[in-house]
């Protein structure tokens, strides 16, 4: 008995513990050291501050599809609280419904998923008019089917939809950076009116 005791004295001796702890502590730090490199490159891959958007990246199909339709007015969208894009939205039946719906009722906070590697789309609380037409989206569209699902396209798709806005001045490898993220399957998007010295600033 008395040889266990010493040796289990000289295993748990206090030079042997502060060892463990030290080597426990070292493990700890190269762990949180791995963490935070990965968080950074997460977050510098979402991270808009610093990049300028130029409305000359988006497809020339795009830049004239927004410039061919009548404008009416622009809202604010806050992408997973870290981010603000604001949309035009077409002066249409749908869009007019969807302005009316966020001055009566306020922000929108709708939660989209991600559908065939090209838009995420969610569920609106309402109905809102369809004006359905052929449409060749590019990333930045907004469109409305079945009048009750919002869809915001990061990649191109051929359907019958109703066009109802565009994302502003987002470069196009920049849309999906704003749309997709690499943790969440269902992302929340919150729509709102802008103030007036906010569209000011749009003008």
């Amino acid at each position: 008995m008395a040889k266990v005791r010493d040796y289990l004295g000289q295993l748990y001796s206090p030079r042997l513990v502060a060892g463990l702890a030290i080597l426990g502590l070292a493990c700890w730090l190269v762990g949180m050291g791995f963490a935070r490199q990965k968080q950074e490159a997460r977050r510098a891959a979402m991270n808009t501050d610093g990049i300028t958007f130029d409305a000359s990246e988006l497809p020339e199909a795009t830049t004239e599809a927004v410039a061919a339709r009548p404008v009416l007015t622009h809202i604010g969208i806050n992408v997973r609280d870290i981010m603000d894009v604001t949309a035009t939205i077409y002066d249409n039946a749908a869009g007019r419904a969807l302005v009316e719906h966020l001055r009566a009722e306020g922000p929108l906070a709708l939660e989209v998923e991600n559908y065939n590697q090209m838009e995420r789309f969610g569920q609106l609380p309402w109905r809102l008019p369809e004006e359905n037409e052929t449409l060749h989206t590019a990333p930045g569209d907004i469109t409305l089917y079945q009048g009750n699902q919002l869809a915001f396209y990061y990649a191109a798709n051929s359907w019958s939809l109703t066009p109802i806005g565009q994302l502003d001045n987002i470069g196009v490898a920049m849309v999906p950076k704003i749309l997709l993220s690499e943790r969440d399957d269902v992302v929340t998007l919150t729509l709102r009116l802008l103030e007036p010295e906010e569209l000011l600033q749009l003008r």
